[in-house]
């Protein structure tokens, strides 16, 4: 199976940077941006310095629905990450 190469993301503190800069110009909340950087930041800790593919973000939901947590949380993590992927 061929990976899924998301424009050969890696994640970095400058891009996390420039996205909380971006959330602040679309005025989202700072307990909405906060949770955005918390989430990105844990996939960032899982990912470390691969290239971001779909089968890495995946790898991440299974990960975290296989430390019980709730789908609802991981879905909404999820939703963080797609904001982020997009806007990069």
């Amino acid at each position: 199976m061929d990976r899924i190469i998301m424009d050969e993301l890696i994640i970095t503190k400058e891009r996390i940077d420039e996205f909380r800069n971006y959330l602040r110009l679309e005025e989202k909340s700072e307990n909405t941006i906060e949770k955005y950087m918390r989430d990105i930041k844990a996939f960032w800790q899982y990912a470390g310095t691969q290239v971001i593919t779909k089968e890495l973000a995946i790898a991440y939901k299974e990960n975290l629905l296989s430390n019980e947590y709730a789908v609802r949380s991981v879905n909404s993590m999820i939703a963080s990450l797609n904001s982020f992927f997009t806007f990069v």
